[in-house]
């Protein structure tokens, strides 16, 4: 029998990653032009902040891609957190009570208020895997 085993998120100090990550429940907060900004910029800020460099993103109406330079202190997880943190919180001030009802049926379920738990990255370690990424991230728009 096969074991199920858990997805594992790549990506140390100075390493480039391929990060997506989604809204909980799927809920399309981004298609709203206002949310959808305020979310990049929160990852100008970060990435400024940290020290990270910002390859290219593109925003969907519920979920991101992003491909960074990590900052040579910072592992994947907790920058892809610090992320996650402070675009939800400046996004959840500013939900109405429609949208914010969109995240009821989660919430309650394992205590997020915005973003889903998990979130999946690989690294790009090889010139020609950051292209296909790059060219990914620019062609679904």
């Amino acid at each position: 029998m096969a074991r199920y085993r858990h997805w594992r998120n790549l990506g140390q100090g100075g390493e480039t990653v391929f990060v997506t990550t989604a809204v909980l429940d799927f809920v399309e907060v981004f298609k709203y032009r206002a949310f959808a900004g305020a979310l990049v910029d929160e990852l100008f800020t970060v990435h400024r902040d940290c020290g990270a460099v910002l390859h290219g993103f593109v925003v969907m109406s519920h979920h991101i891609h992003l491909m960074s330079r990590l900052p040579p202190e910072a592992d994947v997880g907790a920058f892809v957190r610090r992320f996650k943190y402070l675009s939800a919180r400046r996004i959840r001030r500013a939900l109405g009570e429609e949208i914010e009802r969109e995240f009821d049926h989660q919430r309650g379920l394992n205590g997020r208020a915005f973003w889903q738990r998990s979130f999946r990255s690989v690294i790009v370690d090889k010139e020609k895997f950051f292209l296909q990424k790059l060219r990914y991230i620019t062609r679904i728009r």
